[in-house]
């Protein structure tokens, strides 16, 4: 049994006041300090887990503001807040070309890799999966041109679980047009491909884990970012209007997260409990097994990895996101130029940079 999180989530997740005590002679003092406040929004999935560590320790007090957090089921509901003005800074995936390209958000951050967390599946006993070595750079994939051409591919357009069927499609000499794309989000797609339908299935953590799990015999995974090697980053986001008038806290919102990264990556157990109760708080039960595979698939990054990182290829993973959009038609070719104006290492520099 995993223990309980040093605080309930639920607890800590709305602003709070630091207010001041009586004095020796029963007298209010009438001290009353207020930390500023960023609203942040998450998900209820594991990319959220060092937010969940930030939160269960009442980390933010310390780093010099309070937290409003907003947990939204997936990327495009965040991003529609973002264009209400809700929130400050949040976790995000692949929808960050959203986030930038629509609403005019910065990338501040890379801190999940999550390469290993993502994969395409098809059928045991389908012709994709019995088509091997059909492109010799990717050896381990699976399918053809001749077997894919003309299926169906459940994904949700526009994240990252597209962003690896365009990839694989792209190895197999196909492009979209090639097949027929069903736009679902990621629980409905997995249920759907789990009841029958479609062909192929492009889904991410947790169904992915899930279907490594609970489908090892049924289905079988012809691709994914670590065998198409692409990378892939869980990505920290902000508005314009917090960049503009909130920057230093910006800046140590992204320290409390990569000092929680340091945190957890000493203690797989802790990573894992974190997860699963960060999912608990949120109405999500996941299983130990399941949750113990995505947080090994995909590991949080250390300051020295991140530091690695800003100093070699930080921004390489979105421009390919940025570019696979473009490709199928979801952004112009114009918006291109944002990538040199909206993501940015500056603050995670400066967040190493802090004492």
């Amino acid at each position: 049994m995993l223990k309980k999180a040093k605080k309930s989530l639920s607890a800590v997740l709305s602003a709070a006041v630091v207010l001041g005590c009586l004095s020796s002679a029963g007298t209010t003092t009438a001290i009353a300090e207020e930390l500023p406040v960023l609203s942040v929004s998450c998900h209820p999935a594991y990319i959220s887990t060092p937010l969940a560590y930030a939160i269960s320790q009442d980390m933010s007090k310390d780093y010099g503001f309070e937290m409003d957090v907003q947990v939204y089921a997936s990327g495009a509901p965040q991003n529609e807040a973002l264009g209400s003005g809700l929130w400050d800074v949040g976790v995000i995936g692949g929808a960050f070309v959203t986030s930038v390209n629509t609403y005019d958000a910065y990338v501040i951050g890379d801190f999940i890799d999550g390469r290993d967390g993502n994969a395409i599946f098809v059928r045991a006993d389908s012709d994709i999966a019995a088509a091997t070595g059909s492109n010799p750079t990717y050896p381990d994939i699976l399918g053809s041109a001749e077997t894919v051409k003309g299926k169906s591919l459940i994904t949700n357009i526009g994240t990252t679980g597209h962003v690896q069927a365009q990839k694989w499609l792209e190895a197999l000499g196909l492009t979209e047009n090639d097949i027929n794309i069903v736009q679902m989000d990621y629980a409905a797609g997995y249920q759907a491909f789990e009841a029958g339908e479609g062909d192929i299935l492009a889904t991410i953590g947790p169904y992915s884990t899930r279907a490594l799990v609970n489908h090892t015999d049924d289905w079988a995974v012809a691709g994914g970012f670590l065998s198409l090697d692409l990378l892939q980053y869980e990505n920290i986001v902000c508005s314009s209007s917090a960049m503009e008038e909130k920057r230093d806290l910006l800046v140590s919102f992204v320290r409390m997260i990569l000092d929680a990264n340091d945190i957890l990556a000493q203690d797989q157990d802790l990573v894992v409990e974190t997860y699963m109760n960060w999912m608990a708080e949120n109405g999500q039960e996941v299983d130990e097994e399941e949750a113990r595979m995505e947080c090994q698939q995909k590991p949080v990054m250390t300051s020295e990895q991140v530091q690695e990182l800003i100093d070699n290829n930080f921004g390489e993973y979105e421009r390919m996101v940025w570019e696979m959009n473009i490709e199928s038609g979801v952004i112009s070719a114009d918006s291109i130029s944002k990538l040199d104006t909206n993501v940015t290492s500056d603050l995670m520099r400066e967040a190493l940079e802090m004492e």
